[in-house]
């Protein structure tokens, strides 16, 4: 076989394997994308021989920001999404970074730590929250009926505790993922510095502050810059707490956007108001995403090791 005939059945090998991905990526990506952004601009109608999509400008826009700005739901629902993402951020980005560091560290019962942080990861996350929500709505009542006398409202029904209570549980389960890469990054920190930090007295907590966090501050931005997308993307598991009928005090961006295109609760009617939303979201998620990502980079520490 000449070179030249080798050469183009290699080409057309090549062109082959790239074909149907980027096939992939054209159809479940840019065209996915662009059907949402020109349904923005639509409306669903039904009349008299007229059904179907037509083209109403920017009136989905001008009804979100009415709904928004004049209206209590997407306020509540705002507020929410900014709450769960700030309870993350201070609470839960905090508590997997120590608990990353007592797994590397190797302190007693680390293996117990591992199973008790994965777990959640592992098993579904269906069956965790139908075992959380029989444990606080049956078996905690019936605990502090039996200690203190008290009759207790099953705290996932109550209007004044709901919301506590799923934070709660996303804050349990959240440190599977990042607990893993804190870890691995940890693990690559190189082993002289903390023998010679040991050496001249350091403790654990300046260990950590002092060397570790500096080396792995990178995959800290990581999780800080994807969390800030979160905020309109976090449904919280609300829906497999709720399904449809979540109550608008734990209600955030996410579900609502979850809400507004699942079978059994919307009709198509619905698509483009989400498709506006979605968009919004989009607008100011990415300047926020990376002005995030560019103060974290200029002003963070940086290493190298």
């Amino acid at each position: 076989v000449s070179i030249g005939v080798k050469r183009r059945n290699e080409s057309i090998f090549y062109y082959l394997m790239l074909a149907f991905p980027i096939l992939q990526f054209l159809v479940f990506y840019v065209g996915v994308n662009l059907n949402s952004v020109l349904l923005s601009f639509k409306e669903y109608r039904v009349g008299t021989g007229e059904v179907g999509y037509i083209w109403t400008g920017l009136s989905n826009y001008k009804q979100f920001f009415r709904d928004f700005f004049q209206g209590d739901a997407l306020k509540q629902i705002g507020v929410n999404s900014l709450i769960v993402y700030a309870c993350t951020l201070l609470i839960g980005v905090p508590l997997a970074i120590l608990f990353s560091f007592y797994l590397y560290k190797r302190f007693p019962l680390t293996n117990l730590f591992k199973v008790l942080l994965f777990l959640p990861s592992i098993i579904s996350s269906v069956i965790m929250v139908l075992m959380y929500k029989y444990f606080v709505d049956r078996g905690l009542p019936a605990i502090v009926e039996r200690l203190f006398h008290i009759k207790m409202a099953p705290p996932l029904s109550a209007s004044g505790t709901r919301f506590f209570y799923v934070l709660f549980y996303n804050l349990f389960i959240c440190y599977g993922t990042s607990v893993i890469m804190y870890t691995s990054s940890m693990t690559r920190v190189p082993p002289s510095l903390i023998e010679y930090a040991r050496l001249e007295g350091a403790g654990y907590f300046r260990e950590l502050f002092s060397i570790v966090l500096p080396l792995i501050f990178p995959t800290i931005t990581t999780f800080l810059v994807v969390g800030v997308a979160g905020i309109f993307t976090n449904q919280a598991n609300v829906y497999t707490f709720y399904a449809t009928d979540a109550p608008l005090d734990v209600q955030t961006f996410g579900y609502f956007l979850f809400g507004q295109v699942i079978a059994g609760r919307t009709t198509m009617a619905e698509f483009p108001y989400a498709s506006a939303a979605g968009i919004i979201f989009t607008f100011i998620a990415v300047p926020l995403t990376m002005a995030v990502k560019y103060l974290l980079e200029k002003f963070g520490p940086s290493s190298e090791y």
